[in-house]
Formats: structure tokens, sequence, C-alpha cells
């Protein structure tokens, strides 16, 4: 069977979940709230204790889309370690491409790496300008791999 299709999987910058028993919604969605997004209490501060849970890369790679194209995003808030922790990335979970950059210029300037290949990219001070988005050439960038990740496999 091959599969043409991708698919965008997205994750917290840290792997972040409130404690089962305490937590007053049962959605998912609630929790990936609390971990992205700013929650503005209006009259009170409110506490939100959360645990580790284990990433869901390794059984995504391994068990449930062995044969799937798998990209990752690596954040760090030290440039000089981005690109060790994405490297590491690519050995631990086996997958094709990891998304790497630092927080600082994240809207400027990325790396993806597969195990074979660093490619930089970077906007100009003219895109920046223009207000071209980053994402525009990530995006590009990945489909041409997905695209040639099809046609070897």
């Amino acid at each position: 069977m091959h599969f043409r299709a991708s698919r965008l999987l997205c994750g917290a910058t840290k792997r972040l979940q409130r404690p089962a028993p305490s937590w007053p919604w049962s959605s998912p969605l609630w929790r990936t709230i609390c971990i992205c997004c700013r929650l503005r209490p209006r009259r009170s501060i409110r506490w939100i204790t959360m645990k580790m849970v284990p990433k869901m890369l390794s059984p995504l790679v391994k068990d449930w889309a062995p044969k799937a194209f798998i990209i990752s995003f690596k954040l760090e808030t030290d440039p000089s370690i981005v690109i060790d922790r994405a490297r590491n990335a690519l050995e631990v979970y086996r997958h094709q491409v990891v998304v790497a950059n630092s927080l600082e210029s994240r809207h400027s300037s990325v790396v993806i790496l597969t195990k074979d290949s660093e490619t930089k990219i970077l906007l100009s001070e003219e895109e920046v300008e223009k207000g071209i988005d980053i994402e525009e050439k990530i995006v590009s960038d990945l489909q041409s791999r997905h695209t040639a990740f099809i046609h070897d496999n």
C-alpha cells in the first residue's frame, strides 16, 4: 500500500500534561491550550500543576507509521546546542527530518537536518521587509523532500 498524503502533527515544546484526577475538563484540547497559550485569569491567579509524559515520536516511527515521512521540530533557547540536539533526535527516533531553530531567530533562520544533510533556510532583510514568513520556505523545502521520499520508496 502506498501513501501519498502528508500529516502534520504538532506537539508542545515541553512534554507536560495536567494530571487527570484533578483536571476539570477531559478534552486533550484543553491540555494543549494550557501548555501552548496563556490563560488569563480574571480575578485571581490560577496555578496549573503539570507532569511529564512520554514523547509519542518513538511509537509513531516504530509502530504506527514505520513507512511514513516523519518530520519533527526542535526549538532550543541556546543556539549552541540546537544542532546537536536535532542530530540526537534523528539518531534516537530514526525518522527522516528535523526542523531545528533557536528561540531568538526562529522567525528568520532554521536548519533542516536529515541523516545525510544539513540545509540552512534564511530570510533576507528584503524578505523580512516584505513580510514573508519563513514557514513558506520551510513548507516548500519539506514538500520537495516528501515528494522525493515518495518517488524513492
